[in-house]
């Protein structure tokens, strides 16, 4: 991951927590690794979607990300926006 991001580097990306995806992010000797968990506030958007949706009670795909118990937002899914930076003398 390292390599791959440009000097200041941008990622969207997680099958993990937030912790654990911060922890990767300087175990792979980033620096000024920031993680904002806005997973509250998509959740909000997704049920509101749902609520105004004609059809949203019925849709598999609003249960499976507001009331599975393994997956749904919060639980097995996070939205993240994640920082950090790549030193300098990485190749």
């Amino acid at each position: 991951m390292r390599r791959a991001l440009a000097q200041v580097g941008l990622t969207y990306l997680c099958e993990a927590t937030p912790e654990d995806f911060r922890q990767w992010m300087t175990e792979a000797g980033l620096t000024e690794v920031r993680v904002v968990d806005v997973t509250p506030y998509a959740r909000r958007a997704w049920e509101w979607r749902r609520e105004h949706d004609p059809q949203g009670a019925s849709k598999p795909g609003y249960r499976y990300l507001l009331e599975d118990q393994r997956f749904a937002l919060g639980k097995g899914l996070f939205y993240i926006y994640v920082t950090g930076k790549k030193p300098d003398n990485c190749e």
